[in-house]
């Protein structure tokens, strides 16, 4: 639902000449309209906002550092680590969920924390930067990715040691892998590997990457605040429309640039993802797996 202020768009397009698009959000020039937007629980194929309201969170010029708190708590592992021990989230004795991959598992991170948290589960993050779940060799500035290799290894090693009561595992799906059949054959085989090595402790399950908007939505939404449409891409579900994928929904901003979503939206997704979550495995002290039948709130 939304609600007009009643008041005229500010100026919207390009400011002074030979300037690209990206630099508006840099400068001090109006980087929104003056209509306000109300977030309504997510859909499937939600009514994109076709503006940037004024209260869009996170705005224009935070977008490109709305990323998780994995990072700041040191959780999230540089190119450099191989450190494989996790960061947990929740009570000791809790059933565990594991979320596994690069940065692409990392921005569910807000939203499974906080529907974890509320549910009853204990969230373990085991993710590292440009480091795909599949069990592939992905490639770093054209040479084989060696510490990811090693980090995912050990990261199997713990989770078969300690199976959780349901792994997720999710990742960027354009990387640069040293298999010469590209990306997408060497990672099918990739994740059958990992879910073959993951599978005898439990379920697991692959999300589903999401949609790679090709330019960061900030940019595009500077030089067009009152027709977000013009920023939008063909794509479905509870990112998208039926037919595009507007970079706003409700209030929020949808990614913070290409193929991220900013935690805002990842949080606005903690429902849905946990009647997912509960459709597979229950609730803490249930029967796992659920069984059948639909899913149903923890708690």
């Amino acid at each position: 639902m939304l609600f007009h202020a009643g008041l005229p768009l500010l100026p919207g397009g390009y400011v002074g000449v030979d300037r690209w698009r990206e630099s508006l959000v840099e400068l001090a020039v109006p980087l929104m309209t003056r209509i306000i937007a109300v977030n309504a629980p997510l859909t499937r194929f939600p009514e994109g906002t076709p503006f940037v309201p004024c209260n869009l969170s996170p705005t224009l010029r935070e977008a490109k550092d709305a990323i998780p708190s994995l990072s700041a708590e040191g959780c999230h592992r540089g190119y450099d680590s191989t450190d494989g021990s996790p960061c947990r989230f929740g009570s000791d004795e809790a059933p565990v969920i594991a979320l596994v991959g690069d940065s692409h598992a990392a921005h569910w991170f807000p939203g499974l924390k906080r529907w974890a948290e509320s549910a009853g589960f204990a969230l373990q993050t085991y993710t590292k930067s440009a480091c795909p779940a599949a069990d592939v060799v992905p490639l770093r500035d054209g040479s084989p990715y060696v510490a990811c290799s090693r980090w995912r290894a050990e990261v199997v090693r713990r989770l078969r040691a300690a199976p959780p009561a349901l792994a997720l595992l999710a990742s960027y799906g354009g990387a640069s892998v040293e298999d010469a059949r590209g990306f997408d054959a060497a990672s099918t085989d990739g994740l059958s590997r990992t879910i073959g090595s993951l599978a005898p402790g439990g379920p697991v399950v692959v999300l589903a990457d999401t949609p790679n908007l090709g330019e960061t939505p900030a940019s595009c939404l500077s030089a067009h605040l009152g027709s977000a449409e013009a920023c939008g891409r063909d794509l479905t579900d509870y990112l998208c429309s039926a037919d595009f994928c507007l970079p706003i929904i409700g209030s929020t901003l949808v990614h913070r640039d290409a193929h991220h979503l900013t935690p805002d939206f990842s949080e606005r997704l903690a429902p849905i993802l946990g009647e997912a979550i509960t459709a597979l495995i229950g609730c803490p002290g249930s029967a796992f797996p659920r069984g059948g039948g639909g899913p149903m709130p923890c708690r």
